[in-house]
């Protein structure tokens, strides 16, 4: 399909907008129609919670992560991680949160995955704390997930010994697929 420069500067400006959507192509009327019909889909279900307020997603992350105490000083240096999604709604029901599936799936992950979070030499604890499934080690490594998809990563910065990183470094990859 030939666009004139108009279309062109119009369709360049639409897709850098920060907030805007992923752009699809089409051939047919056919697939433009299920194109159209797909994206109000994804908008409606995207606003259904309400619209996304990046103030309150900060908001969000900041109530994640403890607040620190100016006299206390941990004994091994912790990297904490914050994700909140937005618009918030529940994402996992109690009964998904606390299946053992799920826990066992992320401590795999934790333990054997390609970003290893968790040291496999040591014991992994998993509960169910309010609204959200914690899993954590006795020197520190922990992960919060909570039924609205937040997560919390809570990593001790120490030299491992028996990991496969040198120094202090991470990479951040998917844990769900």
């Amino acid at each position: 399909m030939q666009r004139d420069p108009q279309q062109e500067t119009f369709i360049d400006e639409v897709q850098g907008w920060q907030t805007g959507y992923f752009c699809s192509g089409f051939k047919t009327a056919e697939e433009l129609r299920d194109a159209v019909t797909r994206a109000l889909h994804d908008h409606q279900m995207a606003n259904a919670a309400g619209p996304l307020d990046p103030a309150q997603l900060a908001a969000a992350v900041e109530a994640l992560l403890p607040r620190s105490h100016r006299n206390q000083r941990p004994d091994t240096p912790t990297l904490r991680i914050a994700i909140a999604g937005g618009p918030s709604h529940r994402l996992l029901r109690p009964a998904k949160l606390e299946a053992p599936e799920l826990s066992e799936f992320i401590q795999q992950q934790a333990l054997f995955g390609p970003q290893r979070i968790f040291d496999k030499s040591l014991g992994t604890e998993d509960n169910i704390d309010g609204d959200a499934l914690v899993l954590q080690q006795e020197r520190g490594a922990g992960l919060r997930l909570s039924e609205n998809g937040d997560l919390v990563l809570r990593l001790p910065l120490e030299e491992a010994k028996d990991r496969q990183c040198f120094g202090f470094g991470f990479a951040i990859s998917p844990i769900w697929t």
